[in-house]
């Protein structure tokens, strides 16, 4: 065990090498500072996904576009029929794993929904119900594939290497209604 002794006299050693090296350790703390405040900076600047927006498609998932989430697809975009696209991140490469978009008549119970909403925003809780029966009217597709279908595809995808499968995260603005 040390003695009280040895233990003052290093920290006394230590003091003295930083009085020695005050420059050095001034840059040192202002570099650390800097790093920090740097990494906070990143940090906001990536901080949640953006609820307010979601992806779109008008081409069968070949390239996406970014649109108001209170779009309730299929809509019109620019004479073409714009759907939700499901954009994920795999090994650093986006793609649309999957396309959806509402029935005529779940489009038909939300847009009464939103009018009531709007009228009176007490309203809201008797609506709900009818929201999420809308809700489960949505329709599916790979991109690529022919068909629509109400049951949400399986997704699996390989890594870049060939390696075992690895679970595939959302990437970009997430609405809440397309969580799975």
């Amino acid at each position: 065990m040390e003695s009280t002794g040895t233990k003052s006299s290093m920290n006394a050693g230590v003091r003295e090498r930083l009085r020695s090296r005050q420059g050095l350790v001034i840059v040192a703390v202002l570099a650390l500072s800097a790093y920090a405040v740097w990494t906070l900076v990143q940090q906001a600047h990536s901080g949640p996904p953006d609820q307010s927006t979601s992806y779109y498609s008008v081409d069968d998932g070949q390239s996406y576009f970014s649109d108001s989430a209170s779009k309730l697809p299929p809509y019109d975009y620019g004479g073409k029929q714009a759907v939700r696209a499901h954009v994920f991140d795999c090994d650093g490469d986006h793609y649309v794993a999957y396309l959806t978009r509402y029935t005529a008549d779940a489009i038909a119970v939300m847009q009464k929904t939103m009018e009531l909403e709007k009228q009176d925003p007490n309203h809201a809780p008797a609506t709900l119900g009818a929201s999420r029966a809308a809700l489960n009217s949505v329709e599916y597709k790979i991109p690529g594939d022919a068909k629509w279908t109400r049951v949400r595809p399986k997704l699996t995808r390989k890594r870049k290497d060939g390696s075992e499968p690895f679970e595939i995260m959302p990437w970009g603005p997430i609405n809440p209604l397309d969580a799975p």
